[in-house]
């Protein structure tokens, strides 16, 4: 078995009993991590993805929109399915190796289906506050809300989104900021 995990830092696989009689017994398997590109477009499974901002360095408190389009470069129809009902995509924003920003927080597991049309694209806008919404709990081990949202700190800012897709297998883009 071969699992592809996309820019995670924990892994967990499940299986169901019904496949192969795994049930109770040890897996071997190979694990490949796919981080997602650092520059905004990536083409993968037919699919162009494409993230872009309305610049590239911005005011501390001055909001940043986002597009995310995903075009289907492929010569046919693509039926895409989705798995959450909360929203298509998801956004991620970083610090280095920090999480500062998720969305959504809270999904709503659902499946669904979207047609692409050969050279169709769908557009999703997205504008962040440039709040801070995560934070790292180290005792614990994982990132936590913040509530209420507290403003960033200057500095150099990632912004990923990611289809939430399972086929085919979730994928995205990401791009960079400057925050003065």
């Amino acid at each position: 078995m071969e699992y592809t995990v996309f820019y995670s830092t924990q892994i967990t696989i499940s299986t169901s009993y019904f496949e192969n009689g795994l049930l109770g017994k040890d897996i071997e398997a190979d694990i490949k991590i796919n981080k997602i590109p650092e520059y905004n477009e990536n083409e993968v499974n037919d699919l162009r993805y494409i993230i872009t901002t309305n610049k590239q360095t911005y005011s501390i408190g001055e909001d940043v929109e986002i597009a995310f389009i995903v075009e289907n470069i492929s010569n046919k129809t693509l039926h895409i399915g989705l798995s959450t009902i909360s929203s298509d995509y998801i956004v991620d924003i970083s610090s280095g190796s920090e999480y500062v920003y998720g969305w959504p927080l809270i999904v709503l597991w659902a499946v669904r289906e979207m047609t692409l049309a050969i050279g169709e694209s769908v557009e999703y806008n997205y504008t962040w506050d440039q709040k801070r919404n995560l934070i790292w709990k180290s005792e614990e081990g994982f990132y936590d809300t913040i509530n209420p949202p507290e403003l960033v700190t200057p500095g150099q800012y990632t912004i990923r989104m990611v289809l939430y897709s399972y086929i085919p297998p979730a994928n995205g883009v990401s791009t960079a900021i400057t925050i003065k």
